[in-house]
């Protein structure tokens, strides 16, 4: 698996003026995973690091990795 494979959801938060970034399937398997960017390139960029760092981690410590969704669009 890849971090390709995995969804995002990315919302801005204008309190904080960030975009936050959720996981949702590592969220589902019980993990809190959110991280931010001050722009929507670089809350792309903390997601995909944040994807890299959960699936090397599992991997080395041998955590089940969770499926990815998959989302059929018409």
């Amino acid at each position: 698996m890849s971090p390709d494979d995995y969804r995002m959801d990315i919302a801005y938060d204008p309190r904080d003026q960030i975009y936050v970034v959720t996981l949702p399937e590592w969220e589902a398997a019980g993990h809190r995973c959110k991280t931010h960017g001050n722009t929507r390139t670089e809350a792309v960029q903390a997601g995909e690091e944040m994807l890299r760092f959960l699936l090397e981690t599992a991997a080395i410590e041998g955590e089940p990795i969770p499926q990815p969704m998959i989302e059929m669009s018409a």
